[in-house]
This record gives C-alpha cells, sequence and structure tokens, in this order.
C-alpha cells in the first residue's frame, strides 16, 4: 500500500494544484495568513532535495515504486554511460505518453543508478514545468534535478550549456489523446527537430519506450474519435478518458518491458536540416526494427507510428 499512498498524494497534488492557487490568491485578497498555503508548498518542493531526509523519501518512493510494478530491463542508460569514451551527452526521446506517463519513470527509476540520476534532466510543457507535483516526481527520479521547461529557447540554451542529458516525451499531446491500452501509440512529428539539433550541439540521440505501459490506465474511448483527439492535442487540449485499478490506481498485473535504441551521432555546428534527414531516417529504422521484434499477440498492443 506505500505505494498507493504515494500515488494518491501526487493525484490530490495534480488534480488540486489550480485550487490550491485560486485558494491562495482568494486569501491573499483577504490579507488571511492562509495565502501563503501555495508559496510554502512550492518552495517545500523546490528545496526539497536540501533537506535532510530527502535520501530516504526519495528511496522509499522508489523502492514503493518497484515493489508494485514487474520490470524486464533489455538495456539501460547506466551501459552507455560505462561504456563512453568522450564526453558527448545524450537526448533521450522516451514514451509512452500515457496518463502516467510509465515510459519516463519507470526507466528513470529502473535505468539509472543513484550515482547517475542527477546527470540528467526531465523537460515537459512549459505550464507543468512550475507545477510543485510535477517536480516532486522529477526529484525522486532525476536525483533531485527539477524539471525543465520543454520551449525551443530553453532547450537551446541547456543544449549550448552541455551539462546534463536530456530525458523527455516527444509524443507529449499526441500520444496523451491517441493514447489506448489496445496499442502503442509513438509520435514521431518531432524527431527531426531533435535530432538535427542533437547533430548541431553534439548530442547522441536514443530511444526509450516501455512496453506495457499503455496498460497502466484503460482507455474507455479506445480507438475512437483519433481524428478529433489528435486535432485537439495540436492545441494542447487534453482529451481522453481513463480508468484504473479502484478507478484511481495504475494497473500492475502486466510486466514492463524496456526497448532501448542507441545511436551515435556527428558533432557538425554547420549542418543543415536536409543533411541531419539522413540520420533522422537511419535512427527510425533502427527504431522500427527493434520493434519489430515484439510480437503482439492477436494484434493487441500492437504499434501504431504517427506522424
Amino acid at each position: 500500500m506505500i505505494f498507493e499512498l504515494f500515488h494518491f498524494m501526487l493525484l490530490i497534488g495534480w488534480c488540486f494544484d489550480f485550487v490550491f492557487i485560486y485558494y491562495t490568491i482568494k486569501n491573499l485578497f483577504y490579507y488571511n495568513p492562509l495565502c501563503l498555503i501555495y508559496p510554502v508548498y512550492f518552495i517545500f518542493i523546490e528545496y526539497l532535495d536540501k533537506i535532510p531526509c530527502f535520501d530516504y523519501i526519495r528511496d522509499f518512493y522508489i523502492n514503493s515504486y518497484k515493489n508494485y510494478f514487474k520490470y524486464n530491463r533489455s538495456s539501460n542508460f547506466n551501459d552507455i554511460l560505462k561504456n563512453k569514451t568522450d564526453n558527448k551527452k545524450e537526448i533521450i526521446i522516451m514514451g509512452p505518453h500515457g496518463l502516467f506517463i510509465n515510459g519516463p519513470i519507470a526507466s528513470g527509476i529502473y535505468g539509472l543508478e543513484r550515482k547517475n540520476a542527477n546527470k540528467f534532466k526531465l523537460f515537459v510543457a512549459p505550464i507543468l514545468s512550475f507545477n510543485p507535483t510535477v517536480n516532486f516526481i522529477s526529484k525522486m527520479i532525476q536525483g533531485g534535478n527539477k524539471v525543465e521547461s520543454l520551449n525551443h529557447k530553453n532547450i537551446i540554451k541547456n543544449l549550448k550549456d552541455n551539462t546534463h542529458n536530456f530525458c523527455f516525451s516527444a509524443g507529449g499531446f499526441e500520444e496523451l489523446n491517441c493514447y489506448s491500452d489496445n496499442n502503442n501509440i509513438i509520435y514521431i512529428g518531432r524527431w527531426k527537430y531533435w535530432i538535427y539539433n542533437a547533430i548541431k550541439y553534439g548530442y547522441n540521440i536514443n530511444f526509450c519506450y516501455v512496453y506495457g505501459g499503455n496498460q497502466d490506465y484503460r482507455s474507455i474511448l479506445g480507438n475512437y474519435f483519433i481524428d478529433i483527439r489528435m486535432w485537439l492535442s495540436k492545441y494542447y487540449i487534453p482529451f481522453n478518458l481513463v480508468y484504473g485499478k479502484w478507478l484511481l490506481f495504475p494497473f500492475n498485473n502486466f510486466e514492463l518491458t524496456e526497448i532501448f535504441v542507441h545511436l551515435d551521432l556527428p558533432h557538425d555546428p554547420e549542418i543543415t536540416k536536409n543533411e541531419a534527414e539522413i540520420l533522422y531516417y537511419k535512427f527510425l529504422d533502427s527504431v522500427i526494427e527493434e520493434l519489430s521484434k515484439i510480437k503482439p499477440i492477436n494484434k493487441k498492443y500492437e504499434f501504431n507510428i504517427i506522424n
């Protein structure tokens, strides 16, 4: 029940984030000390990794996650870091982006040794980058690093700094809206952007997909209204109806299997987008080849690549 407790607390924090903000502003208007509720909560999460018991809380969360889910690690980030012969950083495209985004969370928890966790940064939609609940999860799996805003200006700034590895879900709202427990949605519409910038600023590219990650919640909509859901995703409007175990909690009667593809990229600051496309297709072919090794049963849980 430890993981369920953590998950319930995160759901409450997520669902009531804007309620807390409204409550804070309302009490601020009346000069009520309760207006400090949200700022205190925000500051607590901001400096969570600085408090003496952070390591204990982090280990407690990670162990509860490992006890809740079954995981088959086919490859991991530590192998990349151990076998590196240069100082190049890594960009990791993660999936699937379901309701609970098991891809970034599970691969971070199972794939990273403690000493390597804080070498990675998780990038999320700008509206979520200041969310205390999202930062709480990030600090648990990234060794104290909070999330970064996934916008072009901030991406280029971090790429130029060259101090961290990148982790993010390139599928975003497209995968979330088209998410179904009947198939594995992989949105590749932004992959050219990432490979072009990886080459330009001196990074390698990776694909990390957690097969079975779409089974944590069941989609009521299934494969209906896909075109409408895809259209809404372009405007960052979430549209999917899901339920879990006892409605709120993720199902865990399946095994999560990590699918990992790595591609070394050249470093060429002067590369053109057309030149980068050659390596984009090479990377895509490698991903498709790796995905083809997993045979869905009766066409269930098959991979659906959308662009």
